[in-house]
C-alpha cells in the first residue's frame, strides 16, 4: 500500500466564514464541490454575498492515514 500514502483520500476544508475545521472524503479520486461547501456557506455566497465580494478557501489534501500531502487553495467570487 505505499501508494497510498501519495493519493488524497480525504481534504480538510479550512474556510473562511467559520473556525471549524471540516473533513470531507474523495468521491472516488475526486472532492466534489458540494462537499466542500457546507450548505449554510452556500446560502451566504447565495443570499448575503454583494457584487465582487470573494471567499479565499483552502483544502489540505489528506493520504489514508489522514496526514497532509499538498495544500489547495481557490477563491469564490459573486459576479
Amino acid at each position: 500500500m505505499a501508494g497510498a500514502r501519495y493519493q488524497a483520500t480525504y481534504a480538510y476544508v479550512l474556510s473562511p466564514l467559520t473556525d471549524e475545521i471540516r473533513l470531507v472524503l474523495s468521491n472516488h479520486a475526486c472532492f466534489l464541490f458540494k462537499n466542500i461547501l457546507a450548505e449554510s456557506e452556500m446560502a451566504h455566497v447565495q443570499q448575503s454575498m454583494r457584487q465582487g465580494e470573494t471567499l479565499r478557501y483552502a483544502l489540505i489534501l489528506c493520504n489514508v492515514y489522514k496526514r497532509g500531502i499538498q495544500k489547495v487553495e481557490f477563491t469564490i467570487k459573486k459576479k
